[in-house]
């Protein structure tokens, strides 16, 4: 099993990882210092590394328990600690698996070591307890807990940081190099820990400080209700999701939580780090031209509707365009149940209903020049092939306004909409102006002298609204390798 959360990954534990052990508790002891120091008996991997190696070995023919009781932790393809987690008795006193009896009160108590000194002082252990914490929330764990003493200040700034709360202390319990510490005993705290994720979330999106500010504060008031809205904010089918009968703040709120979910699902499917951050540009985006059409912040139906996909992990930002994963369909009789376009039963033998494509979408304001274009095109192709390697895309799929033939007579030469439009085949077409007119001037307008005209095209559409439609276009991979 692998947890990846951000730049860390945790993982079970591998054969060739007790070299590392073995190493930890020989060679490379700084971590000892700081991990129960008081505890001076040997390790039984300093003590014979030849029979620590055997058992071990012993250890790794057998199942991982469910949930996982340790993982080993990873940054960078460099195995540097672990996680673990224990039972504490009401007292906090630590209690051996094998003497937890059936019924016992205990308490889940989760730990962490960093062995390699060369990647203290990152925030890498704060966020392999951030991902640790998810998954034993996740199994459905509500009271957790973590231990250290009073002289390792790096953990404790590092729990308080995630919401831990200080819950007991032992004065003077610990002997360590030759002073007296107390022992520290730590409780979670959900509003808290959701309160750090939040922070966590907003700093990537670099929203307003404003809305930075609302955000934090309608959490504040209500934080329960939005991670338990998690579980069922997107039930059913669009457009009629739970999610929609929320006011805008709650949906932005929402999903500036939510994002660590989301996160988590998409670097389950092995995606990098850097384009679950890029996708999630797309909140920062659709929350600025709420703003700017509302005067307040906030998001739309439709956006959270849209955000379906960010919720499922199938569309990704790479480069100026966005990329969904795809099967083939056709909007016709036959495809959505009314004649919404025009396919030829060729066209449909060359490319089945069903098919795996990429769906291929144009962001607000997305960079259009040839090379950008170019460049997103092929990161796509490799994005793909490495990741889902099993969808085996035929074709780039774009049903888009951009496409339609006709809006070339309202672009001036050399027109970054009109190359890039170039680029497909236009199979399928509808004089429709609706999505264009939205898309060109924000909505239908009274009257003609209402609508804007800041903009080449703006002022070029008026009274030409016959050259505006929607169009259906492929491009086939092939043509980008």
């Amino acid at each position: 099993m692998e947890i990846a959360y951000r730049d860390i990954l945790l993982r079970d534990r591998r054969e060739q990882d007790i070299a590392d052990w073995i190493r930890w508790n020989t060679v490379q002891t700084q971590w000892t210092q700081w991990d129960a120091p008081w505890e001076a008996e040997e390790s039984d991997a300093a003590r014979d590394p030849a029979a620590y190696r055997t058992e071990q070995l012993a250890r790794l023919s057998n199942p991982a328990p469910e949930p996982r009781v340790t993982m080993e932790l990873e940054t960078g393809g460099v195995h540097i600690g672990w996680v673990s987690s224990y039972w504490m008795d009401r007292d906090c006193n630590w209690i051996a698996r094998d003497a937890l009896c059936p019924g016992q009160e205990a308490f889940l108590v989760l730990g962490l070591d960093i062995c390699e000194s060369r990647f203290w002082s990152r925030g890498l252990g704060k966020r392999a307890l951030t991902a640790w914490i998810l998954y034993f929330l996740q199994n459905g764990a509500r009271d957790l807990y973590l231990q250290t003493w009073s002289g390792h200040l790096a953990m404790i700034r590092v729990a308080e940081r995630l919401g831990f709360r200080e819950f007991r202390r032992k004065t003077a319990q610990r002997l360590v190099r030759e002073e007296r510490y107390d022992g520290l005993t730590f409780r979670l705290e959900l509003a808290s820990f959701g309160r750090y994720l939040l922070e966590e979330n907003l700093r990537d999106l670099r929203l307003s400080a404003g809305t930075e500010r609302n955000v934090g504060e309608a959490y504040d008031k209500r934080p329960g209700f939005y991670a338990a809205w998690a579980e069922t904010a997107y039930e059913g089918e669009a457009p009629d999701l739970p999610i929609c009968r929320q006011s805008p703040m709650e949906r932005l709120v929402f999903w500036c939580l939510h994002m660590t979910r989301a996160r988590l699902q998409y670097q389950a499917k092995g995606v990098p780090d850097s384009v679950v951050t890029d996708t999630f540009s797309d909140i920062r985006l659709r929350a600025d031209l709420y703003e700017a059409k509302h005067g307040k912040p906030g998001l739309s139906r439709a956006d959270v509707v849209w955000f379906r996909h960010l919720h499922h992990g199938c569309i990704f930002q790479l480069g100026s365009l966005q990329f969904q994963l795809f099967q083939m369909i056709y909007l016709d009789e036959e495809g959505c149940g009314e004649a919404y376009m025009t396919f030829s039963p060729e066209q449909k033998k060359r490319l089945p209903p069903g098919a795996p494509v990429i769906n291929v979408h144009v962001p607000k304001g997305a960079d259009l020049s040839p090379d950008r274009v170019d460049e997103a095109l092929h990161q796509a192709v490799d994005f793909f092939s490495t990741v889902f390697p099993e969808h085996q895309a035929r074709a780039f799929l774009c049903y888009s306004w951009l496409l339609y033939p006709g809006l070339r007579e309202l672009l001036p030469e050399g027109s970054r909409i009109a190359h890039f439009a170039a680029r497909f085949q236009i199979i399928g077409q509808r004089q429709d102006a609706s999505e264009a007119i939205r898309r060109i001037y924000g909505r239908r307008w009274p009257k003609k002298g209402e609508y804007p005209q800041n903009t080449r095209l703006q002022r070029a559409a008026l009274g030409r609204f016959r050259c505006l439609g929607e169009a259906c276009g492929i491009l086939e991979i092939r043509e980008q390798r």
